[in-house]
């Protein structure tokens, strides 16, 4: 004959268990949902191109706006990279023109949380084909920011880790439009993004 006090681990085991079981089908019918991201600023400074030597020289401050709108999960981020590309005016180039690539440090966010990230590009007297040529002073020039990040959500009270899709995020932040003007230094040009745009996330 099994002794009362068994029955009452037993029962306990027996709620603890379900309980449990109620938590993951609630995660999975939640569902995790992914970050948004938008483009609060992009300003352009000591912009030139060299049409002889078919070079650019730059710097873009950009400002971005993540929002984790998961009520149950944190998301962690890691091997951020980041791309500024051209979008060229010609009706001949059509394809976007890569101007500088950096690798952003990981970070993390918490439910419900919105982060801030400033991000700098740069380029030096680098190599870039004609299409720059069609950046002129007071023109309007269109630009695309590109994420990937490796990524994952963590939830549960027991710390387990819940891992989205094949764990890769791409962010396409597309044609951020930049009003150009000369700088004081005269040689350059500078600009800033004219108004805050909202990204696509995959």
């Amino acid at each position: 004959m099994i002794p009362r006090c068994l029955y009452g681990v037993s029962l306990f085991v027996i709620i603890v268990v379900i309980c449990f079981l109620i938590w993951d089908l609630a995660l999975v019918v939640s569902g995790p949902k992914v970050p948004k991201f938008r483009v609060d600023s992009l300003s352009v400074s000591n912009f030139s191109y060299s049409d002889s030597s078919t070079t650019a020289t730059g710097k873009w401050n950009a400002r971005f706006s993540i929002y984790n709108p998961n009520k149950k999960y944190s998301i962690s981020y890691n091997v951020v990279q980041s791309k500024l590309l051209y979008n060229p005016k010609s009706d001949i180039v059509f394809d976007s023109e890569l101007i500088s690539e950096i690798r952003i440090p990981d970070f993390n966010q918490s439910a419900c949380n919105e982060t801030f990230i400033d991000v700098a590009f740069a380029v030096r007297d680098a190599y870039r084909s004609s299409s720059f040529r069609d950046i002129d002073v007071n023109s309007k020039i269109s630009f695309n920011v590109r994420f990937t990040a490796n990524f994952k959500f963590e939830a549960g009270i027991d710390g387990r880790v819940k891992v989205l899709g094949s764990d890769t995020l791409k962010v396409h932040c597309e044609n951020l439009v930049v009003s150009l003007a000369l700088s004081d230094t005269i040689a350059f040009m500078s600009g800033k993004l004219m108004e805050p745009k909202n990204c696509k996330v995959f």
